[in-house]
């Protein structure tokens, strides 16, 4: 069972670059350590292009987690770093200028943060 919540299923972890390797050939789902997962997220592409260290305090990312909700059939991937104290940290999707003051949700307007620096900016720009 994950850490983060209890009705969470975890499949395992990746390294960024094989996930990034299978989300290349483009296709609505891929299969990795034979789970079935969902290929096609805005949060992807922003780690595949952006980075994968968080904005805020610099933290660096260094696997996903194939993870699921017991109600869902298909994975999804969340990407993780670990901090100064060992602790795991999920990293976001953050929107430069937030939603609540007229940011869209387009690539040009994300950046990666954790979950801490996310929570800690909420929606200042």
């Amino acid at each position: 069972m994950c850490k983060r919540q209890a009705n969470m299923i975890c499949g395992g972890k990746a390294t960024i670059q094989e996930v990034f390797d299978a989300i290349d050939d483009g296709g609505r789902f891929i299969r990795l350590h034979g789970k079935r997962i969902k290929a096609k997220s805005s949060r992807y592409k922003l780690f595949r292009t952006k980075g994968t260290a968080c904005v805020g305090c610099g933290l660096e990312a260094g696997y996903f987690k194939l993870e699921r909700f017991t109600v869902d059939e298909v994975y999804h991937l969340n990407l993780y770093g670990v901090d100064h104290l060992g602790d795991e940290v999920l990293f976001t999707k953050d929107h430069i200028i937030p939603k609540s003051v007229g940011g869209r949700n387009h690539i040009s307007n994300y950046q990666t943060m954790c979950s801490p620096c996310n929570t800690h900016k909420a929606d200042k720009i």
